[in-house]
């Protein structure tokens, strides 16, 4: 079997990111999973996730890589991230090559007003989601999109409860 090149990851990761406009937060999953401490594994051949909530606008999308080793928030000229306990780099797309920035990093912040509030177990990133015509909004609620475009990565989690004054970041770091 052939190898995959780091450049040919890092290549789709830029098209990836290039397609920042139509890049979508979903979340959903409002019923209890058998075991709603453990949630299933997630399965690769997943093309929705269920009871969809809402599409939250993605606001950032970008190309990153782990901080080097030596490296520090002020030596170097790009903007840092946490996740999950770890520094990250996010880079422009005209430098990743340079940075060998095969990572993409995605957030979203949904706040109390911007969807019905209760449960929620399943989230994910949809590219090349497609508003219904008109529809300019930024929090679409599923009879606002013409066209889900593909789930890109989705995690399945213990049941999150958003109520009145919770505010949620969703992060997401996956490697391409």
């Amino acid at each position: 079997m052939a190898t995959s090149t780091l450049h040919s990851h890092i290549d789709a990761a830029v098209q990836m990111q290039k397609r920042a406009d139509s890049a979508y937060l979903v979340f959903g999953k409002t019923s209890e999973w058998d075991n709603d401490r453990n949630p299933p594994n997630e399965d690769e051949r997943t093309e929705k996730i269920s009871e969809i909530i809402g599409y939250k606008k993605l606001s950032q999308f970008s190309l990153a890589r782990p901080m080097k080793e030596g490296e520090t928030e002020s030596n170097t000229d790009y903007p840092v991230i946490t996740y999950k306990d770890m520094k990250w780099v996010l880079i422009p797309s005209d430098k990743a090559y340079e940075e060998e920035a095969r990572w993409l990093y995605a957030e979203a912040e949904i706040l109390p007003s911007d969807f019905e509030l209760g449960m929620y177990r399943q989230v994910g990133v949809h590219l090349d989601l497609e508003p219904k015509s008109g529809v300019t909004k930024l929090n679409l609620n599923p009879d606002d999109v013409k066209n889900e475009g593909v789930l890109q990565f989705f995690e399945n989690r213990e049941p999150q409860n958003r109520g009145n004054a919770v505010y949620v970041l969703e992060q997401f770091m996956v490697k391409v």
